[in-house]
């Protein structure tokens, strides 16, 4: 009843619904079609798909797996306790589990709510990603603004653009390149290494005035 209901809420993310809307459902849901012309909405315990979707993705299960090969045209929005996507969105990813790992290519926005979001170093976001989380991991590249908050940052990857954020352990590592301005708030003063590139500059936020 739960995944039902947030299956209804989630179709009306759905940018463009085409003339067709695929339902998937079971136990274990594998979607290896060689090519999907309509958007595909799923619903089970482990879900994964392998395909060349045309239209928008909604998935709801325990895992929910994006396979390396899987080209999604639309944008790809993903609910599960571990939500992985390591293929191809041409458009917007938004994720709400409580494990989010991203290998794959987004050709514009990432939002992740999720306790841990992991950002691989193979992975690429060509615009922003938005998060609120309880760990994130950025080993990635970012092509626009990284903004959010959660207890530990960690990031050693490239953010072309901005970046805002907000944790209790904030860590640049060496290696980091920041193309942007850095601006955080935290109790604690941010561990920047040695060797990281931040071209516009760092500061550390305090008053409400920070906030917009």
């Amino acid at each position: 009843l739960v995944a039902i209901r947030i299956l209804m809420v989630g179709s009306l993310f759905v940018s463009q619904p085409s003339s067709a809307t695929q339902f998937r459902t079971g136990s274990v849901v594998s979607v290896r079609d060689a090519e999907i012309l309509d958007d595909v909405i799923a619903a089970g315990d482990d879900l994964s798909f392998d395909s060349h979707i045309l239209g928008d993705v909604i998935a709801v299960g325990r895992t929910v797996t994006l396979g390396d090969s899987a080209v999604v045209d639309n944008s790809f929005m993903g609910f599960g306790q571990k939500v992985d996507v390591n293929g191809t969105v041409i458009n917007s990813v938004r994720v709400f589990a409580q494990d989010f790992s991203l290998r794959g290519h987004v050709e514009r926005n990432v939002m992740g709510f999720a306790q841990s979001i992991r950002i691989d170093s193979h992975a690429w976001v060509e615009k922003d990603v938005s998060f609120a989380c309880g760990e994130l991991i950025l080993r990635g590249r970012v092509g626009g603004n990284l903004s959010g908050g959660a207890s530990t940052i960690t990031i050693s990857g490239q953010v072309d653009g901005d970046v805002k954020i907000k944790g209790d352990k904030i860590v640049v590592l060496q290696g980091a390149i920041i193309g942007g301005s850095f601006k955080y708030r935290s109790e604690h003063e941010a561990k920047i290494e040695d060797g990281v590139q931040i071209l516009g500059g760092v500061e550390r936020l305090t008053g409400k005035e920070d906030d917009d």
